[in-house]
């Protein structure tokens, strides 16, 4: 009898430890199939990131009279990340976040601050992460792409050859500069072009809710900061739509001229932009100037020396954009290290309606004008700019410094130019400049993917809009203001 429960009990926990050590060996190959859909997934998502700090030190004057001094440490950090969904389907993704170092107070110019869903990134007052693209592409056929999403309309060319990186944009800086979102169609001809010719039509559709612009940005040249879509006394309800059709082409036929030659022609339009402002910049005793919707501005006192509100009201003033832009390049001219990039821009502002600039307190000059975009008409016109930029760099063949860079561009524009550049890298915004400017630099490989530029900027603004106030309402008046800027900026690629 104690031989049978002694052999009952053996053979129970026998099955019982059968049972945990199969219970066990389900487990891991749970947790396994897991992990192996986790590596899966993560085999399908590529990372890039992107790590710069840099130090600006710029200075203003107006007639040789200074007007300030600034100096600005600053950061800004990306990482991509992009999927390979299927062999039709791809997506790519840039989230960034950019800022001055440990700023305070109510910030600086509009421009350089934060912006919205439809502006971009630029070097900001906060930590917030941006979302500089994201978008699908679905390849039809081999030749025919759809993209959809949040476009990567910035850092076109030639701002790649600054760091010595390869094209980090399609469509050239000065067209635009903006990370807008829509849906766009590539067309690659390639199969039907001649060995060593490359040739794509590109075209972008990108509509814009309730766009109205605020004047901000004055100071630093003719760019646009987004406003509020739904003022406090106005629903703004329609919808802009921004057109863009692009020709691109190349050739490395001719190795003894160049390495490579490209030419790309576009065509941006915009029509029914909404540019009546319903917003206040507020010159508080006590903060920087700032935009607020229209009877937001603090409640402070304003009756001291240089404080004030200045209004900008209108529900008529609406305006078309268009501009025509070409841009060509050689690579690497007659194998000497040697890149040279030229672009032109021709603009045209159709303004309709006007905005009414009242104010109030101590900005009592102002008070009652009105203004037309680019006109003091409050009617209908015309205005039309044009704009040059070109870029040499050369590559020096010094391997014991790891082959530098130095390059010098030059910018000259008249008196209508304007750069809808918002995402741009530098706080002066260079590219806006209305009159002449000159940018100088060093590239220098510092370790592997690390890289130091040294540069100095200089820009003579030859004009400024109404009551030097803004450079979107008002006909554009003569001004002399320089800015000069030494910069050092680190840059890190992984």
């Amino acid at each position: 009898m104690t031989r049978k429960l002694l052999t009952k009990i053996s053979l129970f926990a026998v099955l019982l430890i059968s049972f945990s050590g199969h219970a066990q060996t389900v487990s891991e190959l749970s947790d396994r199939i897991d992990n192996l859909e986790i590596a899966n997934a993560l085999q399908k998502i590529k990372w890039r990131g992107l790590f710069e700090t840099r130090y600006e030190s710029f200075k203003r004057s107006s007639n040789n009279a200074e007007l300030f001094h600034m100096k600005l440490p600053m950061y800004k950090v990306s990482l991509d990340a992009n999927a390979r969904v299927s062999d039709k389907i791809n997506f790519y993704s840039r989230f960034t976040n950019s800022k001055i170092f440990n700023i305070q107070g109510q910030g600086l110019e509009d421009g350089i601050g934060s912006f919205e869903s439809i502006g971009g990134y630029s070097y900001g007052t906060d930590s917030v992460v941006r979302v500089e693209k994201a978008y699908i592409d679905y390849s039809m056929t081999n030749w025919m792409i759809w993209s959809l999403g949040r476009l990567p309309t910035v850092n076109g060319p030639p701002t790649h050859k600054w760091d010595g990186v390869s094209k980090q944009g399609t469509y050239p800086i000065l067209s635009y500069s903006s990370t807008l979102d829509g849906v766009g169609a590539t067309f690659k001809l390639n199969q039907w072009m001649p060995t060593g010719y490359n040739l794509a039509l590109r075209f972008l559709s990108q509509p814009i809710k309730s766009a109205f612009f605020t004047p901000g940005g004055a100071t630093f040249g003719p760019f646009w900061t987004p406003a509020y879509t739904n003022g406090t006394s106005k629903n703004k309800t329609q919808t802009s739509n921004v057109y863009v059709a692009m020709i691109e082409g190349s050739t490395n036929k001719f190795t003894s001229v160049a390495d490579e030659i490209g030419l790309i022609g576009q065509y941006l339009k915009a029509k029914d932009l909404d540019a009546s402002a319903d917003t206040e910049v507020c010159y508080g005793p006590s903060f920087a100037t700032t935009s607020y919707p229209s009877g937001k501005c603090p409640q402070v006192d304003y009756t001291g020396a240089n404080t004030g509100i200045l209004r900008y009201d209108g529900n008529t003033a609406m305006w078309d954009y268009s501009t025509a832009v070409m841009h060509m390049y050689l690579d690497n001219i007659a194998n000497l290290g040697l890149d040279f990039n030229f672009t032109y821009i021709r603009s045209d502002v159709h303004s309709r309606g006007f905005t009414d600039l009242s104010a109030i307190s101590k900005l009592s000059a102002a008070n009652g004008q009105k203004r037309g975009v680019l006109t003091d008409s409050t009617t209908s016109d015309h205005k039309t700019g044009e704009g040059l930029n070109f870029m040499v760099r050369y590559k020096i063949p010094f391997e014991f410094l790891k082959n530098p860079f130095i390059g010098v561009e030059g910018l000259k524009t008249s008196r209508y130019y304007i750069f809808a550049g918002i995402a741009r890298e530098d706080p002066t915004n260079w590219h806006g400049t209305m009159g002449e400017a000159w940018h100088m630099w060093y590239n220098q490989e510092i370790y592997g993917n690390l890289r130091l530029r040294l540069g100095y900027r200089k820009q003579i603004d030859k004009w400024a809009g109404f009551a030097g106030a803004t450079n979107l309402y008002g006909d554009r008046t003569r001004q002399n203001i320089k800015t000069e800027t030494v910069y050092a900026k680190l840059r890190l690629d992984f």
